[in-house]
């Protein structure tokens, strides 16, 4: 033994004076100066009564009881044995260097001294970062356990060098403060994405704290790259990631529908039909000319070709017919079915009595549905059905009501509209490019992580929805529904397109057209660029609100409550001209067709509601 192994040593970290020997592989290995492991024959202090606490590497006993360190030369910092959180790498142990004032809380870990003082004050680096303009960052080295620090760039916990401020108690990664205050990432955004030491507030202004490629939350204390034009937003770390590249491949998978779609009968109602593996009706086809239990028993449809299809729609259309936004669909060639205008392309049947129309694919649909994944109830069945007269039914997927066919539980009352009933399983949305989304039923999204949907921000429980396995984006099955592009006699210049992200190239803010309120940008609208006209899909009522899938324009007869013919649509007065009840405005009910009348009813219970029996279509 040699004569270094009987130095006896008092140390403020325990009761017991300690010796110096060497380690010999016991099970307990960590010095509880620098938290590092011992290697075995190295020099170490032990207590000299064989107490399992504490083990010391040689060096780290033996620093010096007082100092004066550059870091906090205003103070002398004496070691003492307590629990202390380190102020350089912000780690706890039980002793440290403590600062002599008691009105200050510095405390350093021996083995952050020990970096400080072997890097020299003449190797160390200082510098002035504009994330930090107050103060000097100093460059520092932490080795072993102790080395660990989060970064208050992007929030990761590194090990290496660090910048850090000791009086703000402020740190940032060495290969975060190198970051380039611009950055060019085509494969992910065509603009140049420019550093911000913190989310932007406009980003917290219209809640678009969600990474745009991980789809994740940004904090708002943390480091993003960003692009002012176009409001794309992305952690630091993502923008950075080559692993973004992966994330830019697409899905492919020839069963997923396109949205957003231009006809939903061709588009989904069409495939929900071939699915269930019913034939396609031919040109004389005996079940069209037969009778049609869901219309007038006593009247015959007939099928109407593309061909047939212009002259059927002059005989049945006035000179005004066009979309009308705020009231309704003027056009009397829409499906009695689906609720949506018949084009020149669809074949549907007609019934030449009246003004019935149905697009084939909706004509088609069968009488009972025995089973649905969005209604899996033992020995429930789901029959088609048509609302009562002038009345409306409440669909339980997308929550509007409909005057069009639907399907009813026999011994429930659970209701679903015919678009609802015929959602596909997986579709791909121009919104998501990248990825198909899947359908989740009532049941998978309330045992499922509850998150907003991207659409309308509201959350997604207990609703039917498309999500996205990748990304975890969700759409309500009745926002992923949303028309593709709507028309307006205000606007008839162009087209209004469904928008996803209108800030691109657009810096400015957006206000709708018809509210006048101010609008999201990243959130969907209807917009046309050449015009700069936006609008809410909420303030187009009949096209993409709460009324979309009502039947508009049928004309009818009130006999004795008013001389001329009626249409029902949404009014544009301002009361009712029954009851003179105000504030009728947008409601739905009857309004005269001559626009030389002010004439309104409201459909309400104790008006229009009263005199059903006495309200006669007009064929």
């Amino acid at each position: 033994m040699s004569e270094n192994e009987f130095i006896l040593l008092d140390h403020p970290v325990h009761q017991h004076p300690l010796y110096l020997t060497k380690f010999d592989g016991t099970e307990r290995n960590q010095c509880e100066g620098c938290l590092r492991c011992f290697f075995y024959g190295e020099a170490i202090y032990v207590c000299t009564h064989l107490c399992s606490y504490p083990l010391l590497h040689e060096a780290c006993a033996e620093m010096p009881r007082e100092i004066t360190l550059s870091l906090h030369p205003q103070h002398t910092l004496i070691q003492k044995q307590k629990y202390c959180i380190c102020t350089v790498c912000d780690y706890g142990i039980n002793f440290g260097y403590c600062c002599t004032n008691s009105s200050c809380r510095f405390d350093i870990h021996p083995v952050c001294v020990r970096s400080i003082e072997v890097m020299g004050s003449s190797e160390r680096s200082c510098i002035k970062h504009p994330s930090h303009p107050h103060h000097e960052l100093t460059l520092l080295w932490r080795p072993g356990r102790a080395a660990w620090i989060r970064c208050d760039a992007c929030g990761a916990i590194h090990r290496g060098n660090s910048y850090l401020c000791i009086l703000c108690q402020y740190s940032i990664n060495e290969s975060c403060a190198a970051l380039p205050a611009t950055l060019d990432r085509h494969h992910l955004h065509d603009h140049l994405l420019s550093l911000a030491y913190g989310l932007p507030l406009e980003y917290i202004e219209y809640h678009l704290e969600e990474c745009q490629v991980c789809y994740k939350e940004l904090l708002p204390k943390y480091w993003v790259y960003h692009c002012g034009l176009c409001k794309y937003v992305a952690h630091i770390n993502c923008a950075l990631s080559t692993s973004a590249l992966m994330m830019s491949n697409t899905d492919v998978d020839k069963n997923a529908v396109a949205f957003p779609i231009n006809d939903a009968s061709e588009e989904i109602i069409g495939p929900f039909v071939a699915k269930l593996g019913i034939p396609v009706i031919s040109r004389d086809n005996e079940i069209v000319k037969g009778k049609y239990k869901l219309h007038n028993p006593e009247h015959q449809l007939r099928l109407i070709s593309p061909s047939l299809h212009d002259q059927e729609e002059n005989d049945n259309s006035d000179d005004d017919d066009d979309v009308d936004l705020n009231c309704g669909l003027k056009s009397k060639l829409v499906c009695d079915g689906c609720t949506r205008p018949i084009s020149s392309l669809n074949n549907y049947v007609s019934c030449g009595e009246c003004n019935y129309f149905l697009h084939l694919t909706c004509f088609q649909l069968p009488v009972e549905l025995p089973s649905h994944p969005f209604h899996q109830q033992p020995h429930h069945i789901l029959t088609l059905q048509i609302p009562p007269k002038l009345d409306s039914v409440f669909c339980n997927i997308c929550r509007f009501y409909t005057n069009g066919h639907f399907y009813g539980c026999t011994k429930c009352d659970f209701k679903v509209d015919i678009k609802c009933v015929s959602l596909p399983d997986t579709i791909k949305h121009e919104a998501h490019p990248r990825h198909n989304l899947k359908l989740q039923t009532q049941e998978m999204t309330r045992e499922g992580y509850i998150r907003p949907c991207s659409v309308c921000n509201w959350t997604t429980h207990d609703r039917v929805s498309y999500k996205c396995d990748v990304c975890h984006i969700m759409f309500h099955s009745e926002c992923a529904l949303l028309p593709k592009q709507v028309s307006n006699r205000r606007w008839d210049k162009h087209l209004l397109l469904l928008t996803y992200n209108a800030s691109a190239n657009h810096p400015s803010k957006f206000y709708c057209e018809i509210c006048e309120e101010n609008m999201n940008p990243k959130w969907w609208m209807y917009h046309c660029r050449e015009c700069d006209v936006s609008i809410h899909t909420k303030c187009l009522p009949t096209t993409s609100g709460e009324y979309r899938n009502v039947k508009f324009g049928q004309r009818y007869d009130l006999g004795k409550l008013h001389p001329h013919p009626v249409v029902h649509q949404l009014t544009n007065r301002l009361r009712c001209s029954v009851c003179c009840k105000r504030k009728v405005y947008g409601t739905l009910g009857f309004q005269c067709a001559s626009d030389r009348c002010d004439f309104f009813m409201s459909l309400k219970w104790w008006c229009g509601g009263n005199h059903k029996d006495d309200i006669l279509a007009i064929d």
